[in-house]
Order: structure tokens, then C-alpha cells, then sequence
């Protein structure tokens, strides 16, 4: 999202013919993402490190062996060649470390790019990485949506502060919803059938501009509850459908069954999809959400989100052989005893998920960002004496 919005104050730049500020902002674009990818690969170490140590002392105490060489030797293969037998936290290391590389190799080529090209690439490259059978395209899938939608929301948020490009080149630039695909890649849309999009993309301005028309028409004080209000509910229908999981699928009735018919062995991942796409919408426009999501608490789960995810899976493990059996010994039913072990594993979870991340993970990433400053290179202040 920050590189976006860099790319915003480019295009500004550019339409009012302040080259200086494009090379600084460009500059300054480059070092971030440099920045970013000299510690991608030692960042992600920290937390992976954790949850397999985690993993492996409580595979121990389950009574299975762990064959240290077979481990080393998972661990090359997920670096460098192929997906090692099921580990869920070198799976999430594999998962990261490509998806943090294509995300960069794609902003690098968009930054090139006008707003309107970069939506329609985005929109080619989508069906181009869609695949039912929730292979590793899917995942590309994902974070080209990811990079659609930051640069959307960056691009509102821009106009929102800053107005319209100026009226010299207002024709020439796209808006936040393009009307109309470029010339030259019109030929493409049509031949992968891209129109559809373009007619939801448009739809969807549509409804927002028309509701956000009814809203400034009522009083100060009702705009502001019906607002919130709405947001608030198309928050919670996005969380809905982003949590969905296939053996409750007669709680969500004809919605899965639309999406299940149209997406067929992948209707899952779409219905997380667009959960999380009106997530993000909502807290893109609803002022009171985003002061929601800024409180202490909220930035704390944000903290420790990735310990959370790295060490759930072997603490659910351990849960469900101890909490689940007794339960079922107390006499409670099947699902009371998988609710009382998914509520202990998340409270186990969160608990190791904070020892780790602040007294290991942290002080691990400000090592890294100091190394990182010894290894810069940095100009001289003074010129170099000239020899001869």
C-alpha cells in the first residue's frame, strides 16, 4: 500500500511537470522496496524458526520421532527447489518468501505503468493465476488481488486528500473507476472475456456513488449513524464469509450454493475472497472503523497475527488430544468438545504467540534493521582526494 501511494504522488507530480519531486519519490520507492527485500528472507525466519522448534517439541511429546537430516533436508528443499511432505510452518515459509517476491518483480513493473494500465494488467493477470485446483497459481491469484486493491484504495484515498489530477491532463488520466479500458489492451480484454469485470467494476461505483449520495442527503447526525451502521454490517457479512468452511455450508443457504455453482471445486477460496475484499473496502471508507482498528488492542493482535498463524497449528494438535478426550469423558457432546478445543488453542495460541513475538521476534527484527544500517552503502559527505 505505501509503495502505491508513492506512485499517486508520481502521477501528480508528473501532471504538474515537477520532475524533481518524481525523482525523489522514485528514489525514495526504490530504497523502501531495497529495504523491504534485504530483510524479507531474514524476517520471515524469526517467527518460521519458532513455530518449528514448537513443532518439533511437541511432536516429541506426542510420542512421534523426528528425524533431524529428513528436517534439514525439508528445509532446503522448501528454499530452494520444492514443497517438502505436509509442514504447515514450512509451507507458510515457502508461501511467504514467493509471494514477497512476485509482489515486488509486479509493483517494480507497474510502477512504469499509468493508474488505468495498472488495473487492467491486474485484471488480466488474474484469470491468468485463477486455478480450481488450489495449486500454487492460486495463491499468485491472491496477491494480485491484494496488489489490485492496494492500488485502489490508494488511489481513493489520494483524490480523497488531494482532488483531481489537474484539468490539463483530467482526459487523459483514468479516475478511481475507469470508465474504459486502454486501446491497446482492448482486444486482450474482450479475448479473455474481461469484459464482465469491467461491467461489475462499474456496477460497483454505481452503488456506491448512489449510496453515498442518499447518505449526504440526510441530517448531520443520521448521516453519520446510517453510515457507520452500514459499514459496520457489510464489515461483518465480509468476516462471515471469510471464516467460511466447507461442513458448515447449510448456515450460508443460497450463497454458497451461487458461488458453488459458479466456481464449482474453488467456491471456498472465492467466498474468502470476497470476504475479504468488502473487509478491506469497509475499513478503506468507514472513517470509524479504521479508529476501531487503531485502538491498542487492535494493534496488539496485529503484532503478534503472524506468531498467532505460525504456531496454531501444532498447539491445535496437542489440544485435540488432551482437551477433546476429556471432554468427551465429562459426558459433553462431539461438538462442545471440538468448541472447548478450538477455544483453548486459541487462548494457548495467543498466549505463546506473545511470549515469542515481543521477548524474540521483535528484538530479532531490530537486530536485523541495525545490521542492516552497518551494511548500507553511504555517500560521503566530502569528495575523494584525485590521484596524479
Amino acid at each position: 500500500v505505501r509503495f502505491f501511494a508513492r506512485l499517486q504522488v508520481i502521477e501528480r507530480a508528473v501532471a504538474n511537470g515537477d520532475a524533481t519531486t518524481v525523482r525523489l519519490v522514485y528514489v525514495d520507492a526504490y530504497l523502501s522496496m531495497a529495504s523491504t527485500g534485504v530483510r524479507r528472507i531474514p524476517r520471515l525466519m524469526g517467527p518460521v524458526v519458532i513455530g518449528a522448534v514448537l513443532h518439533i517439541f511437541i511432536s516429541l511429546y506426542r510420542g512421534h520421532a523426528i528425524a533431524p537430516l529428513a528436517l534439514v533436508e525439508d528445509v532446503l528443499k522448501t528454499l530452494f527447489v520444492i514443497f517438502p511432505p505436509f509442514n504447515l510452518t514450512l509451507w507458510t515459509l515457502r508461501v511467504e518468501l514467493e509471494g514477497s517476491l512476485f509482489t515486488m518483480a509486479v509493483c517494480v513493473m507497474l510502477s512504469k505503468l499509468r493508474y488505468r494500465h495498472r488495473v487492467v494488467v491486474c485484471l488480466v493477470a488474474l484469470p491468468i493465476f485463477h486455478n480450481r485446483f488450489g495449486d500454487l497459481p492460486h495463491y499468485f491469484g491472491c496477491f494480485m488481488l491484494g496488489i489490485l486493491l492496494s492500488d485502489i484504495i490508494t488511489k481513493q484515498q489520494h483524490q480523497l486528500a488531494h482532488g483531481p489530477l489537474p484539468s490539463s491532463v483530467s482526459r487523459q488520466e483514468a479516475t478511481v473507476f475507469p470508465r474504459t479500458p486502454p486501446n491497446t489492451v482492448s482486444s486482450s480484454l474482450e479475448s479473455l472475456g474481461l469484459s464482465f469485470c469491467y461491467m461489475i467494476y462499474h456496477a460497483w461505483k454505481s452503488v456506491h456513488s448512489t449510496w453515498s449520495a442518499v447518505c449526504r442527503r440526510l441530517p448531520s447526525g443520521a448521516e453519520h449513524i446510517v453510515t457507520n451502521a452500514s459499514y459496520s454490517l457489510l464489515f461483518l457479512f465480509g468476516s462471515w464469509l471469510f471464516i467460511y468452511r466447507p461442513e458448515y455450508a447449510a448456515n450460508y443457504g443460497s450463497v454458497d450454493t451461487l458461488i458453488r455453482l459458479i466456481f464449482e471445486k474453488e467456491h471456498a477460496q472465492m467466498l474468502h475472497r470476497l470476504g475479504s475484499v468488502l473487509i478491506l473496502y469497509t475499513v478503506c471508507w468507514s472513517a470509524w472503523l479504521q479508529r476501531v482498528f487503531q485502538c491498542r488492542l487492535c494493534r496488539y493482535l496485529g503484532r503478534i497475527s503472524f506468531g498467532v498463524y505460525v504456531v496454531h497449528w501444532p498447539i491445535t494438535l496437542l489440544m485435540g488430544d488432551y482437551v477433546k478426550p476429556w471432554a468427551q469423558g465429562q459426558g459433553w457432546e462431539e461438538e462442545t468438545g471440538k468448541r472447548l478445543a478450538a477455544a483453548a488453542s486459541y487462548v494457548a495460541s495467543h498466549a505463546v504467540a506473545h511470549v515469542t513475538t515481543v521477548y524474540m521476534d521483535e528484538p530479532y527484527v531490530k537486530w536485523l534493521r541495525a545490521h542492516e544500517r552497518r551494511l548500507e552503502m553511504n555517500i560521503s559527505p566530502k569528495p575523494l582526494p584525485r590521484h596524479g
